[in-house]
């Protein structure tokens, strides 16, 4: 359930000098990116299921092609950082990072 603002959206962003026009383009910047990272991270996966031991250079020019066709341009380091990021929320990754702090 949304809350009811006594403001509207033109007077806040009147207020931080910022256009609605600027506003709705950010979002849908946002919404695209995040289109994107979803569909990126869905090509990675079902990769790492195929072959769990890939690396993340032989990982991304493996996907480089589906990306190519669906004209989405994403880098191998912009890759490798989605990469370590889903890896430190993994459980396993943090057990293991806890195990070689104690050695």
């Amino acid at each position: 359930m949304r809350m009811k603002s006594h403001y509207s959206l033109s007077k806040i962003l009147r207020i931080i000098s910022y256009s609605r026009q600027a506003y709705y383009k950010s979002k849908k910047r946002m919404n695209q990116k995040n289109i994107y990272k979803s569909i990126i991270l869905s090509f990675a996966e079902d990769m790492i299921k195929l072959f769990p031991k890939m690396g993340i250079d032989k990982l991304y020019y493996s996907i480089k092609g589906k990306l190519e066709a669906l004209s989405i341009k994403y880098g191998r380091d912009k890759l490798r950082l989605e990469q370590n990021r889903k890896e430190r929320k993994n459980p396993y990754f943090i057990m293991f990072m806890k195990e070689s702090q104690s050695l």
